[in-house]
């Protein structure tokens, strides 16, 4: 495929559709009154709608609420959606709830298939724009590996039946919302590319139990991200423990392909519940990284308010990340010889097969002849701006590499970025 050559920057990746301004006009008189109305994040509501969407009375454990009550509060006060927004919010929030009665009911009625362990799963963590969506892709390409996939992620049960995946209803609904998506942010794929079958993040099994940095990419919601520092990450991980259970029944798993950059935050809960776990964390320059980051999280921000401001959005963004790998680092410290390898940016993208080839020969894998040949098929197929470049420049948040790398001191050292 040819790549495209349109620059995206977070000034024009978010399209001002005369349509949804009119939308957004029309609900929004009176302090935004009518959108309340229509459209409610209270918590009580949501659930009682995520009951009637899936039919279910139980939502499963209560373990979400908490979260559910943090995120809303947060992104009604702080994120200020407009009237499309609280209608897509609305409808994200009820459909992680359905999904997760679902996920709990298909477990209580398949014992058999709850009896059965995770497959070993091989996980990708590293800081968002390192790499980690390019090596899940290739993961994907090795047949040895099963993939969380973004269709059945956002809606795991019950699991896809193995070879009927193109009949499954929930790949057209994927579809049908990735274009929407693409309507009101038509340079999202350039930075950060998406399709129902391809690889995708954690971070939606997570929002099922509304402990998710996926809800906080949403908005502006810092006092939700401040609750999610203090959450004990096993609770979350032990959900995703359970959608994994559900998603491998029917299929001959070897191991799992499973990412999110924040796995970096959670390796004690993850190798306590996944003991047989191996990872890799990528790295890349934070200076890139948080910029990268800021732009990507600024246009996200704006599909759902026109309260956006790219500076505060990038301040934010910086110190949580640095946070993160704090955290990844201390991890490391106390446990030097946890299943974790490592693999630079500007290497993987440079030789991707050879990167896929080391990594596998440090975490015990081999790399097979039809594995190999699948990756450097799908390198071929899908050149780095197929869907256009991503553009950012620093000074458009008020960030200064210099500073951003004495934040990252103490990892920019470890790990020579």
């Amino acid at each position: 495929m040819a790549a495209v050559t349109t620059d995206w920057t977070h000034e024009n990746a978010v399209a001002r559709l005369k349509p949804l301004v009119a939308f957004n006009a029309v609900l929004g008189v009176g302090r935004g009154k009518p959108a309340k109305r229509l459209f409610s994040l209270d918590p009580a509501d949501l659930c009682a709608a995520a009951r009637k969407k899936s039919g279910l009375d139980d939502l499963g454990p209560p373990t979400f609420w908490d979260g559910l009550v943090a995120f809303t509060s947060s992104f009604e006060e702080e994120a200020r959606p407009h009237a499309m927004g609280r209608f897509a919010m609305r409808s994200q929030l009820v459909d992680a709830l359905a999904a997760r009665a679902r996920v709990f009911d298909w477990a209580k009625s398949h014992p058999e298939a709850m009896a059965h362990p995770v497959a070993p799963p091989l996980m990708i963590c590293g800081l968002p724009r390192t790499g980690t969506t390019l090596l899940s892709h290739l993961f994907q390409a090795d047949p040895a590996n099963r993939t969380l996939r973004h269709f059945e992620a956002s809606d795991p049960a019950p699991p896809p039946i193995p070879g009927q995946e193109a009949d499954d209803p929930r790949l057209a609904a994927c579809h049908v919302q990735l274009e929407g998506l693409a309507k009101l942010a038509p340079g999202f794929q350039a930075m950060h590319p998406m399709t129902p079958e391809g690889a995708t993040e954690c971070v939606l099994l997570h929002a099922q139990e509304m402990t998710s940095v996926q809800l906080e990419t949403q908005g502006h919601v810092p006092s939700y991200a401040a609750w999610l520092d203090t959450q004990d990450l096993h609770g979350v991980y032990t959900y995703e423990r359970l959608a994994l259970q559900v998603l491998q029944h029917g299929y001959d798993v070897q191991r799992w392909n499973l990412k999110t950059p924040v796995h970096l935050i959670a390796f004690d809960a993850i190798f306590d519940l996944f003991p047989d776990a191996r990872m890799v964390w990528t790295h890349r320059d934070p200076a890139e990284v948080v910029v990268s980051t800021s732009s990507l999280n600024t246009a996200l921000h704006r599909v759902s308010s026109d309260h956006v401001d790219p500076v505060t959005v990038a301040t934010h963004w910086c110190e949580r990340l640095a946070g993160m790998v704090d955290r990844g680092i201390t991890y490391l410290d106390a446990h030097p010889d946890a299943p974790i390898t490592h693999l630079a940016y500007a290497d993987l993208v440079a030789d991707p097969v050879g990167s896929v080839d080391r990594v596998y020969a440090d975490l015990g894998y081999e790399l097979s002849d039809e594995a190999r040949t699948s990756i450097t098929a799908w390198t071929a197929e899908h050149p780095q701006d197929e869907h256009g470049r991503h553009r950012y420049r620093a000074e458009d948040f008020d960030l200064d590499p210099a500073r951003i790398r004495d934040r990252f001191d103490a990892y920019c050292d470890r790990f020579d970025t």
